[in-house]
């Protein structure tokens, strides 16, 4: 499976697949835990080595890998809360 390349540039990630036009932009969220697609500026006129879709799905986990080790957005889902005990 072809590798992707991430790069951050100011309030941008950009997923790119090498050797290919593939290509996304997502941005930081100003509110909100999710990012932003550009998808003026998704590029695909070369066929890769995958679908559109495929590199889409892929994109969209990588650059949430990233955000979220950036600090752009939360690290998912709450902690489990322990049901409350009952009053004697």
């Amino acid at each position: 499976m072809q590798d992707l390349h991430i790069e951050v540039r100011d309030q941008d990630i950009v997923v790119t697949m090498p050797s290919t036009n593939l290509r996304v932009v997502y941005r930081k969220p100003h509110r909100g835990s999710q990012l932003l697609a550009r998808l003026d500026y998704f590029q695909d006129q070369q066929r890769g080595p995958i679908t559109r879709a495929e590199f889409l799905t892929r994109a969209l986990k990588a650059a949430n890998d990233k955000a979220r080790e950036l600090g752009w957005i939360g690290v998912g889902a709450l902690p489990p809360v322990s049901p409350p005990t009952p009053n004697r």
